[in-house]
């Protein structure tokens, strides 16, 4: 098939295929630039020898046409509101940092107490049994503690870090939730 028979293939199955187009891209105006696009790209391939059957040429421009609107569709420079705003970006990670800080503020304060305790004893032993979740029976041995020795000592560091809590300004919901993860 020459040129020009293609050509006039291509003329008598416009309106069809820019129908179907328009049916399935859903833009009129979008589904005449991809059949376009389609067009030439079926009409190179023709001239390269790629298209196996030119009586089909109608089929293989459509074919092309739906690919171009899918690389388009891929191509995120050309979809509306995928692009945002630096400003916002910065506002969204600041209001996260904010959050993230606001969050760790009661452990960074309950780390504090625990560094603020008056003896190195009872750092360890609190630091240990709640943070490390070492044993009672191991520490008791260690510290040449009894039992009741112990609990005592662990009471006393617990009254000692609620009050440097709640000096540090730690509302008491806060160290409420903060002493049962001591308890």
């Amino acid at each position: 098939m020459d040129k020009d028979s293609v050509a006039l293939l291509l003329e008598r199955h416009y309106p069809g295929l820019l129908s179907l187009l328009r049916r399935r891209i859903g833009d009129p105006d979008l589904a005449q630039d991809m059949l376009g696009q389609g067009i030439l790209t079926a009409l190179e391939h023709h001239r390269a020898g790629r298209v196996a059957d030119p009586a089909a040429i109608a089929g293989y421009a459509f074919g092309c046409a739906l690919q171009h609107f899918k690389n388009r569709r891929r191509n995120f420079d050309d979809r509306p509101g995928l692009h945002t705003d630096v400003e916002a970006l910065e506002a969204i990670r600041t209001q996260s940092t904010a959050g993230i800080e606001q969050e760790l503020l009661p452990t960074r304060q309950v780390r504090d107490a625990l560094e603020s305790l008056p003896t190195e004893r009872d750092r360890l032993i609190v630091k240990r049994f709640y943070l490390d979740e070492e044993d009672k029976d191991v520490l008791c041995r260690e510290f040449r503690l009894t039992t009741a020795q112990f609990d005592r000592v662990i009471s006393r560091a617990r009254l000692r870090m609620r009050a440097l809590l709640e000096g540090s300004g730690l509302r008491k919901p806060d160290l409420l939730g903060m002493l049962l993860c001591l308890a």
